[in-house]
């Protein structure tokens, strides 16, 4: 009876133990306050600390299409390839209109224009989204 309860005791513990423990990868959930809140959405850690960018206030088309205008900066002295997307959103902060993801080289010390036109003309601003190249 001493070595049932013994053995229950351990796995009760070891259960314990298991359930605490994180695993080695974490579940990492993209702040939504910052992709709503900001022009340009750096989604890595090596983008940001590579990459400034200017916005340029968005412009209205003769057709009515939106087109946004950033002008992107490596400040490093290496080339970084990223991949690039717009999203067009509309006043209540709906995407209504999006580019798919583009493959850019920024050279080094380079100044580099970003520039699209939404398609649809309900596009109220726009947001321009970075990451590294996989």
């Amino acid at each position: 009876m001493k070595a049932i309860t013994v053995c229950v005791l351990a796995g009760v513990i070891v259960a314990a133990a298991l359930a605490g423990c994180g695993g080695p990868f974490r579940a990492r959930q993209i702040d939504n306050k910052v992709l709503e809140s900001e022009r340009i959405v750096y989604l890595d850690r090596k983008v940001r600390s590579y990459l400034g960018a200017r916005e340029m206030p968005p412009k209205r088309l003769d057709g009515g299409e939106l087109q946004a205008e950033v002008v992107v900066l490596n400040r490093k002295g290496k080339d970084l390839r990223c991949d690039v997307k717009v999203q067009f959103i509309d006043v209540d902060g709906s995407e209504v209109d999006a580019t798919t993801w583009e493959p850019r080289i920024f050279e080094a010390r380079m100044e580099q224009t970003i520039r699209k036109n939404s398609l649809d003309p309900a596009a109220a601003d726009y947001r321009l989204c970075i990451r590294v190249q996989k």
